[in-house]
């Protein structure tokens, strides 16, 4: 429990710090860097001490915020709610640090990590990173992939940018003249510093019904 709170407070503040310093501090901002404390505190919340926590803490929000970053400037694959980044990418931070603090003075079930004279641990953290994404990618091709060639499983550009309660249900929780992804809409505080970027301005009021809307397949 410790441990726990401690990665989860750590990371939380250090993403509002790095906000911060961008002019971008959010309350999703700050959520979001708590849920990377606890995801990077998991694997090694029973096996290390609280001072390593906070540590793997911070490292995990400014390693899952910088990739966040990248993600957003260069890879611009489909992660609308960023799971990937904050549980993939902390999961993995997590996998690698618990390989070099962990302790059996704290936990005898485990073991020594690399920072405790037992360097082969971090190995073995190494290959349970790789073991695990690639059973989780091929699992994850193997259920979207039959998805995607059938009926599909993402919306046309045009249904996105109008946003999907409209062009799907004919409302609009943000009211005449907003989107989802616009600047405008007070829970698009982004995540990593670019919050507020407006894709376009709809006048919701002039969107055709959803049954006159085309979908992809």
């Amino acid at each position: 429990m410790t441990n726990t709170n401690t990665a989860a407070a750590a990371a939380g503040l250090v993403w509002i710090l790095i906000d911060a310093a961008q002019g971008t501090v959010s309350i999703s901002g700050a959520c979001s860097g708590i849920v990377v404390g606890l995801a990077t505190v998991t694997p090694a919340a029973g096996y290390i001490q609280p001072g390593y926590a906070l540590l793997m803490g911070c490292i995990g929000s400014v390693i899952v915020y910088g990739w966040l970053k990248l993600k957003t400037r260069y890879l611009h694959f489909d992660d609308t709610l960023d799971a990937f980044s904050c549980h993939g990418m902390s999961g993995i931070v997590g996998t690698f640090c618990t390989g070099l603090f962990c302790q059996i003075d704290i936990n005898s079930a485990g073991a020594n990590g690399a920072f405790y004279g037992n360097p082969v641990q971090l190995w073995k953290q190494i290959a349970a990173i790789l073991v695990t994404a690639s059973f989780s990618a091929a699992i994850t091709a193997g259920i979207l992939l039959p998805m995607h060639f059938t009926f599909g499983i993402t919306h046309t550009s045009e249904d996105q940018i109008i946003g999907l309660d409209q062009t799907l249900h004919g409302e609009s929780w943000f009211g005449p003249g907003h989107h989802a992804n616009s600047s405008k809409n007070p829970a698009n505080s982004n995540n990593a510093g670019n919050a507020g970027i407006p894709l376009a301005i709809v006048n919701t009021a002039a969107v055709p019904p959803p049954a006159q809307l085309k979908t992809q397949v």
